[in-house]
């Protein structure tokens, strides 16, 4: 689902309360506020992993220990680890994204692109922004797993 608005729509405030239903039928959420220090491709992912962490600790823990260096490989190696733990996980998450405007960095988009397309169904997505987020979300449209409320649907 992505919701984008300007600044002052209520974004924020609309995710947060289906972010509060969710965890009182028992769905497994993990939450992700951006700011724009958080355009690092290493600090990123360091962010994702803690925060799908809380949605279930097994998350991430094989790559735990790799995400202080420097990502001189580049993200994938562990972006594909990362999808096989999110693979054993067998129960529904959903992962929010707020406020990803303030990704503008190809090699964080291409992280968050890489996940909405690649990670296991099971994964679900609510992406906040002030701007139609730059990532290939036409493959999900035609899947049917992208819904979209925004200034143009409103």
């Amino acid at each position: 689902m992505v919701v984008a608005a300007p600044a002052g729509y209520g974004k924020s405030t609309l995710m947060a309360r289906w972010h509060v239903q969710l965890v009182e039928r028992g769905v497994s959420c993990a939450w992700l506020s951006l700011y724009e220090a958080d355009d690092d491709q290493a600090r990123f992912m360091r962010y994702l992993v803690a925060t799908l962490q809380k949605a279930d600790s097994r998350i991430g823990q094989t790559i735990v220990g790799h995400l202080s260096g420097d990502f001189t490989a580049g993200a994938k190696p562990l972006l594909e680890v990362l999808a096989g733990d999110l693979e054993t996980v067998q129960r529904r998450i959903v992962l929010f994204l707020d406020d990803l405007q303030f990704v503008k960095e190809p090699d964080v988009l291409e992280i968050v692109d890489w996940l909405v397309n690649y990670a296991p169904r099971t994964v679900q997505y609510v992406i906040g922004s002030r701007e139609e987020p730059r990532l290939r979300l036409s493959g999900l449209r035609v899947r049917r797993q992208l819904g979209a409320l925004g200034n143009r649907q409103m």
